[in-house]
């Protein structure tokens, strides 16, 4: 049987889900990797104030978070994590996001910042359109060092017609 995925959208000002989510971060050991300079609780909740959070949901379970920020006129930044053992869902759920983002929104690019070490990302980025663009010297302080960040984006007229195609 196939699993049944949909998107939610949350309230970036429910304080009780932000709270759930970032207890999962900690509970599945990724807090610090999501939240590379600053993991606190305080932090965590200023980063996703005024964001539009999509829930993925596998068969009525929550499987993750995406979350767009840091918006320059028709352009965001989306930060992602899906939970251990839905990671074989990633790539569709980010299109799935995409998707619905520049259906109902007028964003014209989605942006990414990934650090360079997380080689494990850069797949999935791929996998929903993104291009790396360029890279950013010292850009992402992670666990007390400066990485080199990746730029990557997607198109809304690329995506649409590329890979939805």
């Amino acid at each position: 049987m196939e699993a049944v995925l949909e998107i939610k959208l949350m309230d970036s000002y429910d304080k009780d889900n932000l709270f759930d989510i970032y207890a999962r971060l900690q509970e599945e050991r990724r807090l610090n990797i999501f939240l590379y300079s600053d993991d606190s609780l305080q932090n965590f909740f200023g980063l996703f104030q005024d964001q539009w959070i999509y829930i993925p949901i596998v068969d009525g379970e929550e499987a993750g978070f995406t979350a767009f920020n840091d918006f320059m006129g028709k352009n965001a930044f989306f930060h992602f994590c899906i939970w251990r053992g839905y990671e074989r869902f990633t790539v569709d759920f980010g299109k799935m996001i995409f998707k619905t983002v520049f259906r109902n929104g007028d964003l014209e690019n989605i942006l990414g910042l990934t650090p360079e070490n997380y080689r494990h990302v850069f797949p999935v980025l791929h996998g929903v359109g993104m291009k790396e663009i360029c890279t950013l010297e010292k850009a992402c302080l992670v666990r007390g060092k400066y990485r080199n960040g990746v730029v990557s984006k997607i198109n809304k007229e690329y995506f649409m017609r590329e890979v939805l195609s």
